[in-house]
């Protein structure tokens, strides 16, 4: 596989990418190069496998602190985690994340359109992502979800509305060929999309304001990145 936009991304801006500083212009190769991306995310993976080794080797996955923050542990496992949470500063920062989510999402009923899709797995932005989308010089944004990393790039329409273009890069990227993507705002539908076989999407029509994405898997695995605000362009 050859680099679409050469030369290609340097270990130097890699490495930035990794940590969420990367500029505008590496973000957006990221997003359109498939070859940049699979080296950003096997370089992903060696983090995440030395990470696993030598730094907070014990702290709990991304789905069990949400379901402690829905009181859906045994007590045993409450326990456990309450204990970690004493003594591990972003383990609490992740966890007020999920309640901040949550308690957004408190009055709005989500139906679920794949009855058998496992418990949802939270995406979350990488660090220096903005939230808010303002001006086609904001760039791409990254969410991560465990293995999974999502990156979109939301351009201006001349209508009032903006077009977004998503790629998903996963370890075991077969598992989510073919797989749901929807866009939801205020609790409506506005959006479905089916990922192609190189992880692509693309939504041609998205109104602004507070969206929500789902990504649910053939196999029922959902992903979720929430709150995302896309404001008006030019505002």
């Amino acid at each position: 596989m050859q680099c679409r936009m050469p030369p290609p991304i340097n270990d130097d801006q890699l490495s930035e990418a990794l940590d969420g500083v990367a500029e505008h212009a590496v973000l957006k190769h990221l997003a359109i190069c498939p070859h940049c991306t699979e080296r950003l995310r096997a370089a992903r993976t060696l983090e995440q496998q030395l990470t696993g080794t030598l730094y907070r080797w014990d702290c709990p996955t991304p789905d069990l602190l949400a379901q402690y923050a829905t009181s859906e542990l045994s007590a045993e496992a409450t326990a456990r985690m309450t204990n970690h949470l004493n003594v591990c500063v972003r383990c609490q920062g992740e966890l007020n994340d999920f309640y901040a989510m949550f308690a957004a999402k408190e009055t709005t009923v989500m139906p679920t359109v794949r009855p058998f899709a496992q418990a949802a797995r939270y995406a979350r932005l990488m660090l220096g992502q903005a939230t808010v989308l303002r001006g086609a010089g904001a760039g791409p944004i990254i969410a991560e979800a465990g293995d999974v990393t999502i990156f979109l790039d939301i351009q201006p329409r001349t209508d009032g509305l903006a077009s977004l273009q998503g790629q998903l890069v996963a370890t075991d990227q077969a598992h989510w060929e073919g797989a749901l993507v929807e866009l939801r705002q205020h609790g409506a539908l506005v959006a479905t999309i089916v990922i192609d076989a190189l992880g692509s999407f693309t939504c041609a029509a998205l109104p602004y304001g507070t969206t929500e994405l789902r990504v649910t898997a053939l196999k029922g695995t959902m992903i979720v990145l929430m709150n995302l605000n896309i404001a008006a362009f030019g505002s």
